[in-house]
């Protein structure tokens, strides 16, 4: 039976049920049917469900059962009653429940003091127990005020998987209003939490929701992030670019690479060195090989991982990779390696080019004629 708010029903209620027998139907009830025994009572009278709440609550057992029964105490004023029955419960039963009871703030305003009541009640309880992981979806005022000032207060907590679960939970219950605190949070914990933080813009764009990401939300997350782009350690940026691009800005993710090798960028462009190993057979059956080797620069506009999976279309034309093959008639086999990460002014290439060298020598030693090809600068 569904639970209708009790202050709009009571005596109305009265007159359409049976009052004595739903009274003694909870009083008759085995542990695993008094929550629901409760949940109808109420919903028909709330002043005779107050009066057995005391004796009916404790019997409770806990699971989905309960909730109805839960949800309908709440809802008449029992708060502590159930307060004290959810903290005697397990884990595995108590996290499940507050979920629940979180996801209906809509559909019960009371829940939302319920909430307020619980953490006035036991603070430290509240949040030992994580008694704030049902709040993400209840997005009502008292509720994102208690986790406001629960975020400053829990700001030094030792223990930073409980904090941090703290923001991601803000983050997604606030949206779009939460994203001033991550910016400033950014520049207040420790450097080496940044990329927990980072973590959370996405959290505020609501990925990850079953119905959609809110996008104005995403769109307002992306470019604050980008804002405080300058905030986030080198060894954070791939975090960065994995939360920008959840939240729908794709080309903003791959140009946050500029943030993960800063002090390798020349006129804002990062060196890599690139090699084509290239051999073709002609019509006439004879074989024969080209090495070659040249840097690249690309603008900081793609990771190093993209840049690989797209080099060999960037080669093409200005290394005029297959072209000798046409020529003769013939095919081409072509495999383009590029180092795996941009490279700091004084590294120095040569012995990895060396072993590439000989690995084309050693495969092409009976070709007809093999050849090497350094390369202009390419700058893409």
């Amino acid at each position: 039976m569904p639970i209708v708010p009790w202050l709009l029903v009571g005596a109305a209620n009265a007159a359409d049920c049976d009052v004595t027998a739903l009274t003694a139907a909870v009083r008759e009830a085995t542990p695993a049917r008094t929550a629901t025994r409760f949940a109808e009572l109420a919903a028909c009278d709330a002043d005779a469900a107050a009066s057995l709440a005391a004796k009916a609550i404790p019997k409770f057992l806990a699971g989905p059962d309960a909730n109805e029964g839960v949800l309908a105490a709440i809802q008449i004023g029992e708060n502590e009653g159930v307060r004290a029955w959810l903290a005697e419960q397990q884990p595995r039963e108590l996290a499940p429940t507050i979920e629940w009871l979180g996801n209906q703030c809509s559909r019960a305003p009371e829940v939302e003091g319920f909430f307020v009541h619980a953490k006035d009640a036991d603070n430290e309880g509240f949040f030992r127990d994580r008694w704030y992981r049902g709040l993400s979806d209840c997005r009502t005022e008292g509720v994102q005020a208690l986790l406001g000032q629960a975020l400053e207060d829990q700001a030094s907590d030792r223990d930073r998987t409980r904090f941090y679960a703290l923001v991601g939970l803000y983050a997604r219950n606030l949206g779009e209003a939460s994203v001033p605190k991550l910016v400033e949070l950014m520049g207040t914990v420790p450097e080496n939490e940044r990329r927990l933080l980072v973590e959370a813009f996405a959290d505020a764009g609501d990925v990850g929701n079953e119905e959609g990401m809110d996008a104005k939300a995403a769109k307002a997350a992306a470019a604050a992030l980008l804002g405080a782009a300058d905030l986030v350690p080198a060894n954070s940026a791939d975090v960065m670019r994995n939360t920008l691009a959840s939240l729908g800005s794709e080309a903003e993710a791959e140009a946050a690479v500029r943030y993960r090798w800063p002090d390798r960028l020349t006129d804002g462009s990062y060196r890599y060195m690139a090699l084509a190993h290239e051999t073709w057979t002609c019509k006439n059956g004879k074989e024969y090989g080209t090495f070659h080797f040249g840097e690249v620069r690309e603008p900081a506009t793609r990771w190093p991982d993209t840049l690989a999976a797209e080099i060999r279309d960037l080669l093409d034309g200005p290394w005029k990779l297959g072209k000798a093959a046409k020529k003769c008639k013939g095919e081409a086999q072509i495999e383009v390696v590029i180092v795996d990460e941009p490279l700091a002014a004084d590294t120095d290439t040569s012995d990895w080019l060396d072993a590439e060298r000989n690995t084309f020598l050693e495969r092409t030693a009976a070709f007809k004629k093999v050849s090497e090809a350094e390369e202009a600068l390419l700058q893409l």
